[in-house]
């Protein structure tokens, strides 16, 4: 009985989770992803949004153009990778490697930019320093996602310790990858009890939507970190 119980447990997590993994088209807000004129159609749409999940220049319309100037095979191609799971999750792994890398023969690259600390107001009794780490998703030469995690501190002259936090952001500046949803949680900023270094992050939450349902890839951490000195520095991690 117990085996009988046991191998219904298992075909059970195989009807639910079986389809999940398999390269079927993706689903986002009810429009299934399946050809190149399916993406067409989807970034048409976001053109015409207003509020889009992009803080970047990089906009959809950008997105659109260099797509349609893609040949019918690339094209297919790169909906082929929109719609595979474990290139999905290669972006994931790559991304939160914290490295550039690339993948599939070049098509799929991912690069890590270190903003360097940028020298911002300057007094008698203070300094003003920034620091930034940009994570870029490219498939076929197009951008398709990007991050940016931020800080911005102050330094005061008189102590050179860090006195205040200024700024912190950690935001998906755009996704254009119909079949995946980025949250983001924030680590608030944290100075140090000798003032010198202040540290916070921003934790990236990536889930492949398939169909109705949706699955957790993994989570990026981005920790980032500014001295008094005015020097910066981050980590990229997963969880």
């Amino acid at each position: 009985m117990k085996k009988v119980v046991s191998l219904l447990l298992v075909l059970s997590f195989m009807l639910t989770f079986g389809s999940v993994i398999s390269a079927e088209p993706v689903k986002d807000n009810n429009t299934v992803i399946n050809t190149p004129d399916d993406y067409i159609n989807w970034l048409e749409q976001q053109v015409d949004k207003v509020g889009l999940q992009s803080t970047s220049d990089y906009s959809a319309r950008e997105v659109l153009e260099q797509f349609k100037a893609l040949s019918k095979e690339d094209q297919q191609k790169f909906v082929d990778y929109v719609n595979d799971p474990e290139v999905t999750k290669s972006i994931f792994e790559a991304s939160a490697a914290g490295e550039n890398l690339s993948l599939y023969g070049g098509d799929v690259t991912v690069t890590v930019n270190n903003d360097v600390p940028k020298d911002g107001d300057f007094s008698i009794l203070a300094a003003d320093y920034n620091y930034g780490t940009i994570v870029v998703s490219r498939m076929l030469g197009i951008n398709i996602i990007r991050t940016d995690t931020t800080i911005e501190w102050r330094v005061t002259g008189t102590t050179a310790k860090i006195t205040k936090v200024l700024s912190f952001s950690a935001n998906v500046s755009y996704n254009y990858h119909p079949g995946l949803d980025i949250t983001v949680t924030k680590d608030s900023p944290v100075i140090n009890s000798s003032g010198s270094r202040v540290t916070a992050a921003g934790r990236y939450a990536w889930n492949f939507l398939y169909r109705d349902l949706g699955l957790l890839i993994g989570t990026e951490v981005v920790k980032i970190w500014g001295n008094a000195d005015g020097s910066g520095d981050s980590t990229v991690t997963r969880i």
